[in-house]
């Protein structure tokens, strides 16, 4: 399978936003560097959406319940509004936090600015939930 004509655009548009060699692609997905953060692209085909994504750092004294309960707290206080969402996915280990949008939005500035919003709003909301992951487990 290859990827959408789409996502090879998108990555080159992120290149020209973000600068060379900042973007790129492999089978399933594309992915942006900014900084020291990745953001990950994939589509969902089926209902026509992207989904824009990073992971987060994962606080080394917080236990998964503490950790689920700091995500969904800052969730519902800082994010749902813009339509970010804060995930624990304990199987993987992981910590992510993302936001769906129109697959269409990919060929504007829409996208680009959403790559930038994670990125920068994956740092704050990484700090929050390990502060407060960091509360509840003393």
């Amino acid at each position: 399978m290859t990827l959408p004509q789409a996502l090879v655009d998108f990555s080159a548009a992120c290149q020209g936003r973000f600068g060379a060699g900042t973007a790129g692609h492999n089978d399933d997905g594309a992915f942006v560097s900014i900084g020291e953060r990745v953001v990950h692209i994939n589509l969902d085909r089926n209902a026509n959406r992207a989904v824009v994504w990073t992971e987060l750092d994962r606080p080394d004294h917080a236990g998964f319940a503490d950790l689920e309960k700091a995500a969904m707290a800052y969730s519902s206080r800082e994010l749902v509004a813009r339509g970010f969402v804060v995930g624990v996915n304990r199987a993987a280990d992981l910590i992510l936090l993302g936001r769906s949008i129109e697959q269409t939005a990919l060929g504007n500035e829409a996208g680009l600015a959403l790559v930038s919003d994670v990125a920068t709003e994956a740092e704050v909301a990484a700090a929050m939930i390990a502060k407060t992951a960091a509360a509840q487990s003393n």
